[in-house]
């Protein structure tokens, strides 16, 4: 198997596997203890936020996982698609 393939699986079932993971970060590390009870407002954004990033995150790198042939036979649309997320992992 090429280089490339494993480097390929490696990341993206690394990046899936975060994305599952920060569904439960806030309750694991006690975010909520910091902010206090009347800022209601702040702990539903910090929720959601935390909610579509992870949705992001997994939902996406799962589908990168079901195209891998079409993004290593050539296809551009899911080769762009793979570059995009390559490039915005290393912006955030």
């Amino acid at each position: 198997m090429k280089m490339s393939k494993v480097c390929y699986y490696i990341g993206v079932i690394l990046s899936m596997l975060v994305g599952i993971w920060h569904f439960f970060v806030p309750r694991m590390f006690n975010w909520y203890y910091y902010i206090p009870n009347q800022y209601g407002n702040l702990i539903v954004g910090i929720d959601w936020t935390n909610y579509f990033f992870s949705l992001c995150l997994a939902g996406i790198s799962f589908i990168l996982l079901l195209w891998h042939k079409k993004v290593f036979d050539g296809n551009k649309e899911a080769f762009f698609f793979s570059a995009f997320w390559y490039l915005y992992g290393q912006t955030v």
